[in-house]
């Protein structure tokens, strides 16, 4: 058997799937965004022309299908219409931090000022004590 590159197996059927790793993108991002996706690839060349194309940004950028499964549900939360290949690649790879989230309603409290204050105070007073010279 030969080796295959990155973007071949991307283009490969999937032993699993029963489609290739990019046939299966497609189908998801179909099914996201749907007449939207449908309406950008309206012929086997244009499909053919975003599998390859992706397929080797995918490589180029060491993307791993884990990456692409995080990048799916990134844009199902961010995107309204189907994400460009940039949009998606950023999907894919960025990590936005817990505290930039979105939380339910009855998790968040903003502090008041006071309340920053007093939290600044016992911060101020705890590291007076932790950090006293002897």
């Amino acid at each position: 058997m030969k080796n295959l590159s990155k973007t071949e197996i991307w283009l490969q059927k999937h032993p699993t799937l029963g489609v290739s790793l990019m046939d299966h993108l497609y189908s998801k991002l179909d099914a996201m965004y749907p007449i939207r996706w449908r309406s950008a690839h309206p012929n086997e060349i244009s499909v053919n022309n975003w599998r390859d194309t992706w397929a080797e940004a995918f490589e180029e950028e060491n993307i791993m299908p884990h990456q692409i499964k995080k990048g799916i549900t990134e844009c199902r939360r961010l995107y309204d219409w189907p994400p460009s290949l940039t949009e998606f690649l950023q999907a894919c790879t960025t990590t936005v931090p817990m505290i930039h989230r979105d939380f339910p309603k009855g998790l968040v409290h903003k502090m008041t000022n006071k309340e920053r204050k007093d939290g600044l105070k016992k911060l101020n007073l705890a590291k007076e004590k932790l950090f006293v010279e002897h």
